[in-house]
């Protein structure tokens, strides 16, 4: 009998550890997940990608990039992520290709190591980076002795060097088309200045003498860059 009266009380003894290994944690012990940041925006510069979010001074956060697909990630420490500053709301991710769709990850961290077991879930949006080779010319009409003056818009400011266009007249034949006797010295090239995102081309119209109506040329711009 004494013998099965130990082994009963091992078993109990047992069983009082089993149950003190499964019971949780109290509250105050558990590590909590932060929530997601908040308020994620991209604003496309050249070349680049400014994110801004809702800034929580008690947090760092961690960035980080890639072309969606690629599985190539983007950033520079090897935590997972480029830390920013506790408190700061934005970062601007530079030398990304214009017109290229990335995907920009974002998450929180109170210890300032990134993935950690505290950090939140990487919060994810896409952006492009703007192109300043997409461009367009406005039309323009003028009366004779007078210039046309056509406005070249980029879709974003000329960079360092400014952005120079050439220019090509084109002249049809038919009623209503104008020849090239009825317009001027027609300018070889067009710029825009760095950091601008317009410019005018002056094409001076000749009077002909003629009664006639209006007549129409077209005017083609092209670049290299």
């Amino acid at each position: 009998m004494a013998a099965l009266r130990a082994f009963a009380f091992v078993a109990v003894l047992l069983g009082l550890a089993a149950l003190l290994l499964s019971a949780p944690l109290p509250a105050a012990a558990q590590e909590q997940k932060l929530s997601n940041p908040t308020g994620l925006k991209l604003t496309p510069g050249h070349q680049s990608l400014t994110l801004t979010w809702d800034a929580r001074p008690e947090l760092n956060h961690f960035i980080r990039w890639s072309v969606p697909g690629s599985g190539v990630w983007g950033h520079i420490s090897g935590g997972g992520g480029l830390p920013v500053v506790a408190g700061q709301s934005s970062y601007t991710i530079t030398g990304l290709e214009s017109g290229q769709r990335y995907a920009v990850h974002l998450s929180a961290s109170r210890d300032g190591g990134s993935n950690g077991p505290d950090d939140s879930d990487w919060v994810k949006v896409f952006g492009t980076p703007a192109d300043h080779r997409t461009f367009s010319i406005a039309d323009a009409s003028a009366k004779e002795s007078n210039s046309a003056v056509l406005t070249v818009s980029l879709g974003h400011e000329a960079p360092a060097g400014g952005l120079t266009f050439t220019v090509t007249p084109a002249y049809a034949t038919g009623a209503g088309k104008a020849v090239a006797a009825d317009v001027g010295d027609v300018p070889a090239t067009v710029r825009v200045a760095p950091g601008e995102l317009t410019a005018t081309l002056s094409i001076p119209l000749r009077f002909d003498g003629e009664d006639e109506g209006n007549e129409t040329f077209t005017v083609a711009i092209a670049t290299s860059a």
